[in-house]
């Protein structure tokens, strides 16, 4: 298969999935948690599919996807047991099936989110090379899990305050959920991403997949892939029933307000980071076509 007809592949995908995420978003509330869950992960994970076997190679594409699997499921499990690194907390039966302690679902959240995390902080660093080398061995990373984070912060309290699919056992003070959650994810994602520059930077980079690089159109797709995971939460503030729910330590939270704070979170959190990838995409490639 030639480069053209492989872009003109990858393009169709992607975009239909863009689409079909759009619109599962619009009946989201009407499915069972379960399978409005399948059906977002799904899309995370056929977007990423396209996009990394694409950009990356098959090889280094399911390294990173082996990495995230076996990493996140690792955190996951030791903090159900022992607190650390997320806290106390447990998933109920709401996401499904298991590995162990963790639902299968899981594991491929981290990974959809996170190719598209990790994309981006090579464009915020201006640094469109696959290959890491100095201080973008552990700066991009870094920055990847910060924008990594973001979404759980956007995510976390629908999930479980709202929807139950896992519990926290002593509450916490972001709308039920505890701040040592974050500074969990943050390490677990950080780690994932470090990994994975560790295992680039001795590898050899592959010339012919980096003519992604001067392609806007390449970029855009996951501008608006991160970015449409902030606008449906704040459409979907529009259109919830405010109600009132507990967490676990008994403290009353409305589920509006719930969504309110989390749209301010998002908006100087994940849409200022995709309004800054838009101003670094066009510094970095002015000339080249979309």
């Amino acid at each position: 298969m030639g480069t053209t007809t492989k872009t003109k592949t990858m393009n169709r995908i992607v975009w239909s999935i863009i689409i079909l995420d759009a619109v599962l978003t619009l009946f989201k509330e009407q499915l069972p948690v379960a399978a409005a869950a399948g059906l977002t992960i799904l899309c995370y994970l056929v977007f990423s599919v396209a996009k990394g076997t694409y950009r990356l190679g098959k090889r280094d594409f399911w390294v990173f996807f082996g990495i995230t699997f076996v990493v996140s499921w690792l955190y996951e499990t030791l903090s159900i047991h022992t607190g650390f690194p997320f806290g106390h907390y447990y998933y109920t039966s709401s996401l499904g099936p298991k590995l162990g302690d963790v639902p299968l679902l899981i594991m491929p959240a981290y990974f959809g989110m996170g190719y598209a995390s990790w994309q981006l902080a090579h464009l915020l660093t201006d640094h469109l090379k696959r290959k890491l080398v100095g201080r973008d061995l552990v700066w991009v990373p870094a920055i990847a899990a910060f924008i990594m984070v973001m979404w759980d912060l956007s995510m976390d309290p629908i999930s479980s305050t709202m929807q139950h699919a896992w519990i926290w056992q002593n509450g916490g003070g972001y709308f039920g959920v505890p701040l040592v959650n974050f500074l969990g994810w943050y390490l677990c994602v950080y780690t994932i991403f470090q990994l994975f520059a560790w295992y680039q930077h001795r590898m050899t980079p592959n010339a012919a997949l980096e003519q992604s690089e001067t392609h806007r159109g390449f970029w855009w797709q996951v501008i608006i892939f991160y970015a449409f995971q902030a606008i449906a939460k704040i459409l979907a503030m529009f259109s919830v029933n405010s109600t009132t729910v507990k967490d676990l330590a008994k403290v009353s939270w409305q589920t509006g307000d719930i969504y309110q704070g989390i749209v301010v979170v998002i908006i100087f959190t994940m849409v200022f980071v995709s309004v800054m990838a838009i101003d670094r995409l066009y510094r970095l490639l002015p000339k080249h076509r979309v």
